[in-house]
C-alpha cells in the first residue's frame, strides 16, 4: 500500500503517462504516480512489487508457459525501441509473476 500524500493525506494514486520523467524514475527504481486527490507527482518504490526471487527455478517446462513460474496466463507486451531496431519478435508478460519473455510459438502436431 502507498504511503499517504504529504500534501493532502490521500493514499490512492493514479497512473502517469510514460514520458521522460517516468523513464528517469524507473531507472532509479521508483514508480511515478499522481495523487488522486491533489494531483501531485509521487515517487513510489518498485522494490515492494517483487515478491519472487530472481534465481528461482520454473515449476514446469511446458511449451507455451512462463519460463519462471510455469503458468500459461500471459498478455502481450509492448516492445521497446531497441527491440524494434533489432527486429525482435512479439513479447509477452506473465500475469502471475510479471516476467517478460518472447511469445511462445504455437506447436503443431
Amino acid at each position: 500500500m502507498a504511503t499517504p500524500c504529504k500534501k493532502c493525506g490521500a493514499e490512492k494514486t493514479e497512473a502517469v503517462g510514460h514520458a521522460i520523467m517516468y523513464s528517469i524514475a524507473k531507472m532509479f527504481g521508483y514508480r511515478l504516480r499522481i495523487c488522486s486527490r491533489c494531483h501531485r507527482y509521487r515517487l513510489l518504490s518498485r522494490h515492494d512489487e517483487h515478491h519472487h526471487t530472481e534465481n528461482s527455478e520454473p515449476q514446469s517446462a511446458l511449451p507455451g508457459a512462463c519460463p519462471r513460474c510455469g503458468k500459461k496466463d500471459y498478455r502481450r507486451s509492448r516492445r521497446n525501441m531497441w527491440e524494434r531496431v533489432v527486429r525482435r519478435g512479439p513479447m509477452v508478460r506473465c500475469r502471475a509473476c510479471r516476467h517478460r519473455f518472447p511469445q511462445p510459438r504455437p506447436t503443431t502436431f
